[in-house]
């Protein structure tokens, strides 16, 4: 009302629309994926933090890394930066294979590779507002990661999907790298001050 009806028209709506299809967004992926996690069995969420060995990797993983190893076998993209990021590995453990990613993955029950199909369903339910957001920055579409198939020990098969990926910078020479970029650039920044 103070800044007068033009202006809030065409200044404040602007920012109050956005902001409640923003938290709209948030809500719906947020809500598949907090429903897929209260479908995991109590006794199986209990065991996130439980740590198995895994022989091939020589290292030991919890359920819920097992997750995210999960996560990023859904592209091929994903999938080929975590195999070829385990050549590289700081901690001098054996690289990763198609097999030993295997191994490591038959250890997640049905429930939780469920939730890991809800994780790429709820990201790919983002795709057409990302969409929309690029093409009206950049003039075009994104270039889409394409999904991977991926087929469980326990019969599931899923088209699998996107999920956001970054190397691990206390295993990786590259997450190192993309980290060092990171705080060279934060500190040319001339609006963070010392």
């Amino acid at each position: 009302e103070k800044i007068g009806p033009a202006a809030h028209k065409y200044f404040f709506q602007v920012f109050a629309d956005a902001e409640a299809a923003k938290n709209d967004l948030s809500k719906r992926v947020t809500g598949a994926v907090v429903d897929a996690l209260d479908a995991i069995p109590k006794a199986t969420r209990k065991n996130f933090s439980k740590r198995i060995y895994m022989p091939l990797m020589d290292q030991n993983f919890t359920r819920s890394e097992l997750m995210m190893m999960a996560l990023n076998t859904g592209n091929e993209s994903n999938y080929q930066k975590m195999l070829r990021g385990s050549k590289d590995d700081l901690n001098g453990t054996p690289e990763w294979t198609e097999a030993s990613v295997d191994e490591a993955l038959s250890h997640l029950t049905a429930e939780e590779w469920t939730f890991v199909f809800a994780v790429w369903d709820a990201l790919e339910g983002m795709y057409p507002e990302v969409d929309a957001i690029y093409r009206r920055e950049n003039g075009k579409s994104p270039e889409k990661i394409e999904a991977r198939e991926v087929t469980t020990k326990w019969g599931q098969t899923h088209r699998g999907g996107y999920f956001p990926m970054k190397y691990d910078p206390t295993r990786s020479r590259k997450g190192k790298t993309v980290e060092a970029k990171g705080a060279v650039q934060m500190m040319q920044d001339s609006n963070v001050k010392a």
